[in-house]
């Protein structure tokens, strides 16, 4: 993806993400309404019991990817 292409917006369920921060109260809560979209351009979530953000792909092989994750998908699967 350049520069001038738009990004598609995420589609963001936060019922199936959980924040994985040792140190929160809420940690490992899922679906409990302890999370909030905090920017949907960025894929981006904040957590109501200490207040950080964090990434979806937290503790997934796409968290900090620099490639496109359908084109990484295609390749592990075409590898599996």
């Amino acid at each position: 993806m350049n520069k001038n292409q738009v990004k598609p917006e995420l589609v963001m369920d936060v019922a199936e993400h959980f924040y994985p921060n040792p140190d929160c109260p809420t940690v490992g809560h899922k679906g409990q309404d302890n999370l909030r979209v905090h920017s949907k351009a960025e894929g981006r979530l904040r957590c109501t019991g200490c207040r950080k953000t964090f990434s979806t792909t937290k503790l997934t092989p796409f968290y900090a990817l620099k490639s496109d994750p359908a084109l990484v998908t295609i390749v592990i699967t075409l590898l599996g």
